[in-house]
């Protein structure tokens, strides 16, 4: 059951946070950005959906946040002729996408060493090797030649993956950091 205080503190702090007036810089914490002390100084009477809707960054959310229900898109405020079905699968699907960019977005700030040892924890998590003590060892660090973690493939742990894990913003891996971790591969005789 959710808590109906922090559902009611989590949309709007969401939602000023799409419109690029608040941060958080780290958990549990949040801040005014410059555009949202401009906008306090301003003063409005009420800050709602249609204060916000002069930002871009907040329609292209409000655009993103549109989604289809059974091959038709039904909007944010669900379509009268919507069933009670399609409303809570409409509203389901607009829960999990801003669940996903908020996991994104978290974990585009964590650090690299968070980041490695996360990787290792979702493959045993997807049953490679038994448990974490077992199977995983998140590695990383200055001078690991390139690989981040271990983890054994299987439960009896007679083949090894090696794994690198890179948390790149917006980029792809180029080629020299793949040639670097090929590289590692062939130091460790990995097949």
């Amino acid at each position: 059951m959710t808590d109906p205080y922090n559902n009611r503190v989590s949309w709007p702090r969401t939602y000023l946070t799409k419109a690029g007036l608040l941060t958080s810089p780290r958990r549990g914490f949040h801040q005014l950005t410059d555009r949202g002390r401009e906008a306090r100084a301003a003063n409005p009477s009420k800050i709602d959906l249609t204060f916000l809707s002069q930002y871009a960054e907040f329609l292209a959310f409000k655009a993103l946040r549109r989604e289809t229900v059974g091959g038709s898109v039904v909007p944010d405020t669900a379509a009268e002729s919507a069933t009670p079905q399609e409303e809570l699968e409409a509203a389901y699907q607009r829960i999990r996408a801003e669940l996903e960019a908020e996991l994104l977005d978290r974990l585009k700030k964590c650090s690299p060493a968070f980041f490695e040892r996360l990787v290792v924890d979702l493959l045993v998590r997807m049953g490679y090797g038994g448990s974490r003590q077992d199977a995983g060892r998140a590695i990383g660090r200055s001078g690991d030649e390139g690989i981040d973690g271990i983890i054994k493939e299987g439960k009896l742990g007679l083949d090894v993956v090696y794994i690198q894990a890179k948390r790149w913003n917006d980029t792809t891996v180029g080629r020299p950091e793949i040639h670097r971790f090929v590289g590692a591969l062939v130091g460790q005789r990995a097949r």
